[in-house]
């Protein structure tokens, strides 16, 4: 319930096979593969030999085939500063999404390990920079509107790298993000110590869409987004 019209509707079909690989797509045709939206009630159903009257997967097999990714010198600095943008100390991504089978930190989303293997590199690049435009019901915000990165100390802010780096980390690690917290979910604590910390959550008497501001002086606030002002404090 706390996710709103994405825990209960599927995600849309507009553009499917520029979305999904090939394999993947395969798979999800013969029912063969697993379970990536736990949360949702609704199933879809199982086509037994579907590629044998539908070939499309195998087409689109050909053509991954001819979009060969070009070696990144930069892999090994994108993919570990790609670790700490989805772990708590970036953008912290495992407030929403499993990593893993391990349960997020807030709600129970989509696990991330699954990108790997599920999502085209040119679906991802556009859909993080903005995630409403291909799923209109979702929850995730925008990290660079405008271009411009919310996080501004993991590669000094340019939005086009520290995508690039998410990317990196998806594709490259099946370890889980740097810093994540060995705390099970809703029992971990943020302390603000020098700084204030800004935390994008879900939050009851808040909504969906609160944003949390802790003050080194014990003074905290939470605001609603969709309302445009303050919630709590």
């Amino acid at each position: 319930p706390d996710m709103g019209d994405a825990g209960r509707m599927p995600p849309p079909l507009t553009a499917i096979e520029e979305k999904l690989q090939s394999q993947w797509l395969h798979q999800v045709l013969n029912g063969q593969a697993p379970t990536i939206r736990h949360y949702l009630k609704t199933r879809m159903p199982h086509f037994q030999d579907f590629s044998t009257y539908f070939p499309i997967p195998r087409q689109s097999e050909r053509e991954d085939q001819s979009k060969a990714v070009p070696v990144n010198p930069e892999l090994a600095e994108l993919t570990s500063a790609g670790s700490k943008l989805v772990g708590p100390s970036g953008l912290n991504c495992v407030t929403c999404h499993r990593w893993d089978q391990r349960p997020s930190l807030g709600i129970d989303g989509m696990d991330l390990i699954h990108a790997k293997l599920r999502l085209r590199k040119e679906w991802l690049k556009p859909f993080l920079e903005n995630p409403s435009k291909f799923l209109p019901n979702t929850l995730m915000p925008s990290f660079w509107p405008d271009g411009i990165a919310a996080h501004q100390a993991i590669l000094k802010g340019d939005s086009e790298r520290q995508i690039e780096a998410i990317i990196a980390f998806l594709r490259e690690s099946q370890k889980p993000p740097q810093d994540y917290p060995l705390n099970q979910p809703n029992t971990y604590e943020l302390t603000p110590k020098n700084k204030p910390i800004i935390q994008r959550t879900f939050m009851e008497g808040v909504g969906t869409r609160a944003i949390l501001v802790g003050f080194p002086q014990g003074i905290h606030m939470a605001y609603d987004a969709q309302k445009c002002g303050p919630a709590l404090s």
